[in-house]
C-alpha cells in the first residue's frame, strides 16, 4: 500500500511517500485549488510522475482519487526523450489506466511513428482506434499503413495492427488481415516484416516470417511461402548459443512445385527439400590440458536442388557454385604439434547422380611447426596425412604420405644476402578399395619415396625516402631431385597411361606423385608506399626454368602490376607470358575508381590454350592452333546525381560475341522511402530432368522499398 504526503505551495503541489520521496508534481504558472481537492494548473503545466515527464496547457488534478485531465499540446516524455503527443488526456495513477485523444508517437532511433485517433493504456499495454504508421513526415508521408484498430506493447516496442492498408501516398498497393511491427531490434516472438513480390515467372510471391523467441539462448524463424505459379513451401531457421558463447545454426527447407509448373520448364525435383548448419568453437578440451588449445568448424550442407538455395528469399539468392561443400573439422596445438581431423563431402548439383563424387572421410594430419635443431641454422618440420577417399558407387582408396622438410639458412654480406639449402623427403603409399569391379588390381598398392634437394640466395632491402618508402625482395631457388622410387601397380601416377577407363576418369587431371625435375625458381617483387602507409605501386614477377625439359625450357612468366596514379583511381594487371607461343596466354586487368558519388570498375580477363603450334600455324588467324578458353570483360558504374541514382553492370564475350548478362538499376532514396526500376539479362543454371540446364532470364522489375517495415517488387519476365 502506497503512503501519501501532500504539500501545497502557490506554484503547484507535490506528493511524497512513506520515506519523503518525491513521487508527484505539479507546477505552472497559474495553479488554482477547489477545497484542496481538485488542482488545475493553466499557463506551461508541468506534471511529474516518477519517470515520466508532461506538458501541456492545461492539467486538472484530483488529490483525492489520484486522476489527472490533461488538455492542450500535451508531450510525454520518458527518461528525457519524446514518448508520445496528443491533444487530450485522462490518466488514472492508482489504476495505472489513461485515455489519450488523439495519440501520437514516435521511436527517435528508427524514426517509425504511430498516430491513432485515440489511445487507451493499462499498465504498459496500448489498444488503438484508426491507427497510422509511417516514418516519413507526418505532415505529408510518402507511404504509410493504416489499420482498423492496433495495440503496442511499451516493453517489447510491438505494434499490432488490424486490417492494415499501405499506401503510397494516396494510392493503396498492399492489404494483409494483420501485422506485427517492432519500432525497435529487440528479441521478441510474433511475426516479422513479411517480402513479396510479383513475377510473371512465379507469380505473387508471398513469404511471411514468424519469430520465436521463448528464451534468451536460442530462437526459431518459420517463413510459410507462396508463389502463385510454382509452388509453396517453408524455410525453418534454428539458431542458440551454447554455454561457452558460441553460435549454432540449422536451417531446413522445403518447397513442392505444381505440376503446371514443372511441364512448363521440365524441372527435375517436384518437391525440393534440404538443410544446412553452421558451428564453430574453440578451446574444448583445453581446460583438461596445459598449454593446449583446440577448435571445431562445422559447415554442413544438404539438398536435393540448387533451387533450396534460391527460395530462401523473394528476390531469389544468388548460387556461386554449383557444387556444394560441406566440412567438419577439428584441430588441437601443444607446443610445437598441430593435430587435425578433417570431414569433407562434396555435393555436385551439376551432375543427375551425385554416386560417382569422391569423398574425404577423414583425414588426418600431423604437423611439426618449423622447430631449430641443436645445430645452429638449421631447421626442420614434419607434416604426416592420411585420407580415406570414398563414393557411394565404384572404387574408393586410402592416401597416407609423410613430408620432411630440412633447411639450412646464414646471411651474407652484413646481411644483405641470405644463403640457404633444403632437403625434403617424402614418401607415400596409395591403396585402393572396394575394387570388386577391378578385378586386375585386388591387393595391389601405389609408393612412392623420394628426396629432393634445393639451394637458394635472396636478398631483401628497402630504403625511406623523403615521402616514399621502398622496399625490394630478389629470390632464385634451385631444386632437383636426390633419388626418387615409385611402384605404380594401380597406374594413378600416370593416369592417361592405365588401362582401366575407371581409373583414367577417376585420376586423370590429380597430380598424385610427380617426380622433381630439375629446375630454378626466379622470384622478384618491390613495393612503394606513400604518406600513412599508403600503397602506390607494386611489383611482382615469377619465373621458372625447367633445366632438363629443351622444348619447354621456360614456363610462363607470371608479372603482377598494380599502382594507385591518385588517390581515387587504382589499377591492377597480371598476365603470363607463354616463350614458346610467343604470346600472352592468360592476362587479367582491373581499374577502379571513385570520385564523389561516382563508382566504376572495369575487369578484364583473357585465357587461351595453345594446340600444337608449328612453323605453319599462326597463332594470330587460325583457330585451329588457339583455343581461347575466356575472352570477357565487365564494367560496373554507379553514381548518385542526388536527384536519382544510376547502377549499371555489363559483360561481354568477346570469344561467343554477345552480351552475356546485364542490367540496369534507377534508384531513389529518401530516409524513409526508396524506389528502384531494374532492367536485367541473367542466366540462370536449373536442374531439370536431362541435367543442369541454362537459361536466360530477362526481366523488368520495380521495387518499392518502406524504410524500415519492408520491401516489394513487381517483376515480370519476358519469354
Amino acid at each position: 500500500m502506497l503512503f501519501l504526503s501532500l504539500v501545497f505551495a502557490e506554484e503547484g503541489i507535490k506528493e511524497f511517500d512513506r520515506d519523503n520521496n518525491r513521487v508527484f508534481e505539479l507546477f505552472a504558472d497559474n495553479v488554482d485549488s477547489i477545497d484542496y481537492k481538485i488542482v488545475i494548473a493553466t499557463g506551461n503545466a508541468v506534471m511529474i510522475s516518477q519517470n515520466i515527464y508532461v506538458l501541456a496547457d492545461y492539467i486538472k488534478y484530483n488529490t483525492q482519487t489520484r486522476e489527472a485531465q490533461i488538455n492542450g499540446n500535451a508531450k510525454f516524455y520518458k527518461d528525457g526523450n519524446l514518448y508520445f503527443s496528443t491533444q487530450k488526456a485522462n490518466i488514472k495513477f492508482d489504476d495505472n489506466y489513461s485515455i489519450v485523444e488523439p495519440f501520437y508517437m514516435q521511436d527517435s532511433s528508427s524514426g517509425v511513428w504511430i498516430s491513432a485517433s485515440m489511445a487507451k493504456s493499462k499498465e504498459k499495454e496500448y489498444e488503438f482506434r484508426d491507427i497510422v504508421v509511417s516514418s516519413c513526415d507526418i505532415g505529408d508521408p510518402i507511404w504509410r499503413i493504416e489499420g482498423t484498430s492496433g495495440t503496442y506493447n511499451q516493453d517489447n516496442y510491438v505494434a499490432g495492427i488490424w486490417n492494415p492498408r499501405i499506401y503510397i501516398k494516396d494510392i493503396p498497393v498492399f492489404y494483409f488481415p494483420y501485422i506485427f511491427i517492432s519500432t525497435k531490434n529487440n528479441r521478441t516472438t510474433g511475426f516479422l516484416y513479411p517480402e513479396f513480390t510479383s513475377s510473371s515467372l512465379e507469380g505473387f510471391v508471398y513469404i511471411q516470417p514468424f519469430f520465436l523467441a521463448l528464451q534468451d539462448f536460442w530462437d526459431m524463424t518459420f517463413s510459410p511461402q507462396i508463389r502463385t505459379s510454382r509452388g509453396y513451401g517453408l524455410n525453418t531457421q534454428l539458431r542458440f548459443v551454447d554455454t561457452y558463447n558460441e553460435l549454432f545454426e540449422f536451417n531446413f527447407g522445403i518447397f513442392n512445385n505444381f505440376k503446371k509448373y514443372i511441364r512448363r520448364n521440365s524441372v527435375k525435383n517436384q518437391t525440393i527439400y534440404g538443410f544446412d548448419f553452421k558451428h564453430k568453437r574453440r578451446n574444448i578440451l583445453s581446460r583438461f590440458f596445459k598449454g593446449y588449445s583446440d577448435g571445431i568448424y562445422l559447415d554442413f550442407r544438404f539438398m536435393n536442388d540448387l533451387d533450396y538455395i534460391r527460395l530462401q528469399n523473394a528476390k531469389n539468392k544468388d548460387i556461386e557454385n554449383r557444387i556444394q561443400t560441406s566440412k567438419a573439422n577439428f584441430f588441437g596445438t601443444k607446443d610445437d604439434h598441430y593435430f587435425g581431423l578433417y570431414f569433407k563431402y562434396f555435393l555436385d548439383l551439376q551432375s543427375p547422380t551425385n554416386e560417382n563424387t569422391f569423398h574425404t572421410i577423414p583425414q588426418f594430419q600431423y604437423h611439426k611447426f618449423l622447430e631449430q635443431t641443436d645445430i645452429k641454422n638449421i631447421t626442420y618440420s614434419v607434416d604426416v596425412n592420411t585420407k580415406s577417399i570414398l563414393r557411394y558407387k565404384g572404387f574408393g582408396y586410402f592416401d597416407n604420405s609423410v613430408r620432411v622438410p630440412i633447411y639450412f639458412s646464414m646471411p651474407l654480406l652484413a646481411n644483405y644476402l641470405t644463403f640457404g639449402t633444403s632437403l625434403n623427403v617424402n614418401a607415400g603409399i596409395i591403396t585402393l578399395n572396394r575394387t570388386e569391379r577391378l578385378a586386375n588390381l585386388q591387393g595391389k598398392n601405389s609408393t612412392y619415396f623420394s628426396t629432393n634437394y634445393g639451394f637458394s640466395l635472396g636478398s631483401d632491402i628497402a630504403k625511406q625516402y623523403d615521402k616514399v618508402f621502398h622496399s625490394m625482395s630478389f629470390k632464385v631457388d634451385f631444386s632437383s631431385k636426390l633419388y626418387n622410387y615409385a611402384e605404380d601397380k594401380n597406374h594413378i601416377f600416370k593416369p592417361n597411361e592405365a588401362l582401366i577407363p575407371e581409373i583414367r576418369d577417376s585420376f586423370g587431371n590429380n597430380n598424385i606423385y610427380s617426380e622433381t625435375q630439375p629446375s630454378i625458381q626466379i622470384n622478384f617483387s618491390q613495393y612503394f608506399f606513400g604518406l600513412e602507409n599508403v600503397e602506390l605501386l607494386y611489383h611482382r614477377m615469377y619465373q621458372n626454368i625447367n633445366l632438363q625439359d629443351k622444348e619447354n625450357r621456360f614456363d610462363s612468366l607470371r608479372n603482377e602490376v598494380g599502382f594507385s596514379p591518385i588517390s581515387n583511381i587504382s589499377i591492377s594487371n597480371t598476365f603470363y607470358y607463354s616463350y614458346k607461343n610467343k604470346s600472352i596466354e592468360e592476362v587479367s586487368l582491373s581499374i577502379s575508381t571513385t570520385y564523389g558519388y561516382f563508382r566504376g570498375l572495369l575487369t578484364y580477363y583473357l585465357k587461351r590454350k595453345f594446340n600444337n603450334i608449328d612453323k605453319k600455324c599462326s597463332i594470330y588467324d587460325n583457330k585451329t592452333c588457339v583455343d581461347t578458353t575466356a575472352n570477357f570483360l565487365r564494367v560496373r558504374l554507379s553514381h548518385d546525381f542526388n536527384y536519382f541514382a544510376l547502377y549499371g553492370d555489363i559483360g561481354y564475350d568477346f570469344s561467343k560475341g554477345y552480351l552475356r548478362d546485364w542490367n540496369l538499376i534507377i534508384s531513389k532514396d529518401i530516409r524513409c522511402f526508396g524506389i528502384g526500376l531494374k532492367f536485367a539479362n541473367e542466366i540462370t543454371p536449373i536442374l531439370t530432368t536431362s541435367g543442369t540446364r541454362a537459361i536466360v532470364n530477362r526481366y523488368v522489375s520495380l521495387e518499392f522499398r518502406f524504410v524500415p517495415v519492408t520491401a516489394t517488387a513487381l517483376s515480370y519476365r519476358f519469354k
